[in-house]
């Protein structure tokens, strides 16, 4: 699945912001993992959540790995979130 089309039938994912299109998608209860192919060039994948709670919340580094090389590795920086009540 590529390009806008493939994006659009996953169960998430803005393909308008997004500069990159996984192939497949595993929604969990505490992360996301994202399946596809990358390159050396910066990519990105814009998506929505719903919060449940209203608070400050540390959100992990995002962390990329190769299938069959574990060599090929990837992180992010740690970030902060803050929800507040409507």
């Amino acid at each position: 699945m590529r390009g806008a089309t493939g994006t659009a039938s996953l169960p998430l994912g803005i393909p308008a912001k997004s500069t990159w299109t996984p192939e497949h998608i595993d929604v969990r209860d505490d992360r996301v993992v994202l399946y596809g192919d990358i390159s050396r060039t910066a990519a990105t994948f814009v998506y929505r959540v719903s919060a449940t709670n209203a608070g400050v919340f540390q959100s992990p580094p995002a962390f990329a790995e190769g299938m069959y090389d574990r060599s090929v590795n990837g992180v992010g920086l740690a970030g902060k979130l803050e929800i507040v009540k409507p």
